[in-house]
């Protein structure tokens, strides 16, 4: 703390070693089941804690106080047994596995195919991996050069570990009226967007679609159209996890807003206090992902990170009256 205590800060490092994770490990189907269930492994979590606390104005009839927060953290699988690699995850509305488990990466990165384009013509199939595609279908990365795409294609695509993620608060007092606002975010994860794959890969006729897949899709009048045609979706894998579908989930929110104001009692020995109060939670969120909210879990608060129709979060308006006898 330094000018007479107006700016304070506490600043932590961490290295934390797991062992003994509980992992699902491959067995032989002829055992009669697919893994099973055992402590193996080891991860590595570390980063950087920032508190910041700043008393920007002191004055007699009006004040002004800052807090920020800033944390890092770097995730890494240090081993996994002896083996390659494990896939994971069951994707809604997907027919593989969404994530990967292998030394040296984040846990349960995001694991699929790289979509590099969409086909516009004849031409340009010939001279690809994918003989048999069709104008509108998408351009799959050949990442092994073996001249065909099949599950050896599949690369990472990103991780459910933010670079960082920060608050930002602030509190204002007028006399008796205060104003507090507090902000939040995450930057640098991505997050599967299962609902999208249901979108481009619906299971039957009745399923909803997404307007941006349909005006954003390929057609032979819109040929620089950012999604597959949409027509034969099984043909051309419209179920396969790709970086269609693995979205950069970053945002900044408005996570509250609370205006109060401190009503003067005059007659102390019945009244102690009386405050009224107007707050709103989820105001708004600055994001790119396209779903309803970029940090929400169909499995919950697990580090197996998938959006699944996930009902979006709701915006909420309170007023209040506080009274103290």
């Amino acid at each position: 703390a330094i000018l007479g205590g107006r700016l304070s800060a506490s600043l932590d490092f961490f290295v934390r070693n797991t062992r003994d994770m509980l992992i699902n490990l491959p067995v032989p189907l002829s055992s009669g089941y697919a893994s099973k269930l055992q402590n193996i492994g080891k991860m590595k979590n570390s980063g950087i804690e920032l508190a910041l606390n700043s008393k920007n104005i002191t004055a007699s009839e009006f004040s002004w106080n800052t807090s920020l927060n800033f944390s890092t953290i770097k995730n890494k699988v240090t081993d996994i047994g002896g083996l390659k690699y494990i896939l994971m995850g069951n994707v809604p509305e997907a027919n593989q596995n969404g994530t990967i488990t292998q030394v040296g990466l984040p846990l349960n990165s995001y694991y699929g195919y790289n979509i590099i384009g969409i086909f516009k013509d004849q031409d340009q199939i010939d001279h690809s991996a994918q003989k048999s595609a069709k104008p509108g279908y998408p351009i799959f990365e050949d990442v092994d050069n073996s001249g065909a795409i099949n599950d050896n294609d599949r690369k990472v695509l990103g991780s459910p570990f933010p670079d960082f993620i920060y608050g930002l608060g602030n509190t204002f007092r007028y006399k008796n009226i205060s104003l507090d606002i507090l902000f939040n975010g995450q930057y640098g994860n991505q997050l599967l967007n299962a609902t999208e794959i249901g979108f481009m890969y619906p299971s039957n006729f009745r399923r909803n679609r997404s307007e941006r897949q349909i005006k954003e899709r390929w057609s032979p009048d819109n040929a620089d159209g950012e999604w597959p045609s949409g027509v034969n979706t099984t043909a051309y894998g419209g179920g396969k996890i790709s970086n269609l579908v693995v979205e950069n989930a970053s945002f900044l929110r408005l996570q509250s807003v609370q205006l109060s104001y401190f009503v003067p009692v005059k007659n102390a020995s019945l009244l102690k206090s009386l405050r009224v109060s107007a707050s709103g939670q989820n105001i708004f969120t600055i994001t790119n992902y396209s779903g309803t909210s970029p940090d929400a879990n169909v499995y919950g608060q697990t580090n197996y990170q998938i959006d699944f129709t996930s009902y979006p979060m709701a915006r909420i308006w309170t007023i209040s009256l506080n009274a103290s006898f």
